[in-house]
């Protein structure tokens, strides 16, 4: 909303936030499946998408993903191409994630031209895959169980080392 624009409409789309990428010419993507979203790739990915909105300097809230079609992305109706990489990350843990892809934004690019082109292909084309409640708060409550523990360890030592340079 506009500062002052009191009667101005609130906006229901996609955030243009989530689709901004001044880092790099990558934009991240997890490949939800084949040809269609896949049940068991969604729960292997859910715990990682919560753990990732917990990396945030104020944590966010994960409600789930936009799906949409590689072919809308890699042949846009309109727009620019965007080459769809596949980019698995390997690790342990959290940390893995087989199913992570990038697409190639051009170059030279503007970052909010950008972010409005994969805005409009996501609002337009895509679909919501919200998680179901039921599966959100377990997952949440066993990323808390392991999240709780290591906050009061660190919490303790942090103490324990005041402690000792007041000696």
């Amino acid at each position: 909303m506009l500062a002052g624009a009191s009667t101005q409409k609130h906006f229901d789309g996609l955030d243009l936030r989530n689709f901004q990428e001044t880092r790099t010419n990558e934009f991240s993507l997890d490949r939800l499946g084949r040809s269609s979203v896949d049940r068991r790739v969604i729960s292997y990915l859910l715990p990682r998408g919560i753990a990732a909105s917990q990396t945030f300097q104020k944590p966010k809230q994960f409600n789930g993903w936009v799906a949409l079609r590689a072919e809308t992305l890699t042949s846009p109706p309109k727009g620019p191409k965007l080459p769809i990489v596949p980019s698995p990350i390997g690790g342990e843990g959290l940390a893995e994630n087989p199913y992570h892809a990038h697409a190639l934004l051009e170059e030279p690019r503007d970052d909010y031209s950008t972010a409005l082109h994969l805005r409009f292909l996501f609002g337009k084309y895509g679909t919501i895959q919200p998680i179901p409640s039921a599966q959100l708060q377990s997952e949440q409550h066993a990323f808390s169980d392991l999240v709780d523990p290591a906050r009061a360890l660190m919490s303790k030592l942090a103490n324990w080392c005041r402690q000792r340079v007041r000696r």
